[in-house]
């Protein structure tokens, strides 16, 4: 399976947590034997211009037909914030399916009236009842390495 994440942002420059949630879901793909690439749609926020190796992530900053090229790789494609309603639009147009990992629930209009097929990828049961998106969905703990966060390492 190839898996495109169009995000806006992803580490090591942004380190936030909804970033975390697809770069965790992305490791468990790659695990898995699929591959993934990344879509950085905010690349100029740090100055990124080149494809760079996050933790054997290939992340592209967009360019001239990027978008294209990894959408036409794609098996399907995950989203979240602030490109949601672009991915929706592109995916309709590619025919891809797209997966919203959901980490908040702030209601996003275009994935409430988004033609399927769209996937609810959600972080909590509790999100997934406020929200009840109408599309088919799933509740998936982020899979983190707890290591990652140990604060005790010297």
């Amino acid at each position: 399976m190839n898996l495109l994440n169009s995000i806006h942002l992803y580490p090591p420059k942004h380190v936030c947590g909804a970033e975390f949630m697809a770069h965790w879901i992305n490791k468990d793909v790659k695990k898995r034997g699929g591959d993934v690439r990344v879509l950085l749609h905010q690349a100029r926020h740090y100055q990124i211009s080149s494809v760079y190796v996050y933790d054997d992530i290939d992340v592209f900053p967009p360019g001239e037909y990027v978008a294209e090229r990894l959408f036409q790789w794609s098996d399907a494609v995950l989203t979240h914030l602030d490109y949601t309603d672009w991915t929706i639009g592109m995916g309709a147009v590619m025919r891809k399916p797209v997966f919203h990992a959901i980490h908040n629930t702030h209601i996003y209009q275009k994935i409430v009236l988004a033609d399927k097929p769209q996937f609810i990828i959600y972080n909590s049961e509790w999100a997934k009842q406020e929200l009840g998106y109408k599309h088919d969905s799933i509740v998936l703990h982020p899979p983190v390495d707890w290591r990652f966060y140990d604060t005790n390492i010297d």
